[in-house]
């Protein structure tokens, strides 16, 4: 399922009345202004990040989860380089791309450009391949995963502790130290590669909450017990939507450049029921339809780490040849016959009163074989779900719920 084109535009508003003139001439937010074909696959990125936000709130287990489709995006870009055939079909068809190159166009220049778009927001993403000695990858693909991907090769034995300490040195060092550890036991033999993205997010709100306005307040978790947690508050004017089943609000970080949307559901609805109903339709909808309301907005603050395998969830997106060591067809990679074994994804988010840190690695192994109303009280006191996004282009870098605290 598509959003309309129309989702993609109108994102460009300024908040210069939350900054003084100068901050607004020292960080000017530029826009990334996307062409039909990249417009198509980000549309597709929006619908499918609604879809693994409904899919692991059904399947997880977890009370609270945070997942990157963004840092899935580009992993299985590096992926789609060493496939063919039904193999590379599925993995651009999921992605919402008609061609490999197409896909590889937008990832580049989203790897290039959002690092630019506010100077007061830090964002950086990493690709590694680490190849298992004795695979010999061709020369195109690591030219492809180099300049698409600003990916770094290295051909290490993976069987030993000093590789595994390699790749979770690395994975450290991309998230801040967030992220520490992805591997806890050194690969056997058989593993033929392993592929990491690694995305990194700071932002600053554009209008802090005040320390001393943070009071502890109740938050009725989803199993209907109450807890007592720290809660941030504070009154600003912000995009808010009111619909059947939810509230949206959106708070934005620097230059407006990237955003923060709370969905909240009625009073007499489940976060499940009102995630049921948040379509890319209902998201464009709430794109068109929000006015810039005076909030009284009160949210806890939260930290969230998370781990999860991505298998099922590529499956029920299409993505299935790749796993298959009979059909898989990543022979553009190397000589050898290699296979999608493993995927996974490792997230961390940490909210509070002056912004927001979040960070995501995803793991890919391989194998052989504007209106003034009254003020509106938006009080988090209970279930909730959160959309992190760059505002130009609508691409969705991280989302999640929480449902306990």
């Amino acid at each position: 399922m598509k959003i309309c084109n129309a989702l993609l535009c109108g994102f460009a508003l300024m908040f210069s009345a939350c900054s003084s003139n100068s901050d607004v001439a020292d960080n000017e937010r530029k826009d990334i202004v996307l062409n039909g074909n990249e417009i198509a696959i980000v549309d597709t990125q929006i619908s499918s990040a609604f879809d693994m936000l409904r899919y692991f709130d059904s399947n997880s287990k977890e009370g609270n989860f945070m997942v990157s489709p963004l840092s899935i995006q580009f992993s299985l870009g590096m992926l789609a380089n060493g496939a063919q055939g039904k193999t590379l079909d599925e993995i651009t068809a999921a992605l919402g791309s008609h061609s490999l190159d197409e896909l590889n166009d937008l990832n580049k220049r989203l790897l290039s450009e959002l690092p630019k778009a506010d100077k007061k927001t830090t964002i950086r993403s990493a690709n590694s391949v680490w190849l298992n000695k004795g695979l010999n990858v061709y020369p195109e693909y690591s030219r492809s995963v180099a300049d698409f991907y600003r990916a770094e090769a290295a051909t290490v034995d993976l069987s030993t502790e000093e590789t595994m300490k390699r790749i979770n040195d690395w994975c450290s060092s991309k998230t801040e130290g967030m992220i520490p550890t992805v591997i806890k036991e050194p690969y056997t033999d058989n593993t033929a590669f392993v592929m990491l993205n690694a995305l990194y997010f700071k932002g600053e709100w554009q209008k802090p909450f005040k320390n001393e306005n943070t009071v502890n307040k109740e938050f009725t978790n989803s199993d209907g017990t109450v807890s007592n947690v720290a809660t941030m508050c504070k009154k600003e004017n912000m995009y808010y939507f009111k619909g059947e089943k939810y509230e949206l609000a959106r708070m934005t970080y620097g230059n407006g450049a990237y955003a923060m949307t709370l969905l909240l559901p009625s009073e007499d609805s489940s976060l499940s029921e009102a995630l049921q109903t948040l379509t890319p339709y209902a998201w464009s909808t709430w794109k068109r339809g929000r006015e810039i309301r005076d909030c009284n907005l009160k949210m806890p603050k939260f930290s969230i780490a998370t781990h999860f395998e991505l298998d099922d969830y590529f499956k029920s997106i299409g993505i299935k040849e790749v796993y298959d060591s009979a059909k898989a067809d990543l022979s553009v990679m190397s000589d050898k016959a290699v296979y999608l074994s493993k995927s996974d994804q490792f997230t961390r988010i940490e909210v509070d009163e002056k912004g927001t840190v979040a960070t995501a690695v995803t793991k890919l192994e391989g194998e052989y074989t504007d209106v003034i109303h009254q003020p509106v009280e938006f009080h988090v006191n209970r279930t909730f779900a959160f959309i992190i996004e760059e505002t130009s282009t609508g691409a969705v870098l991280f989302t999640g719920r929480v449902n306990k605290l």
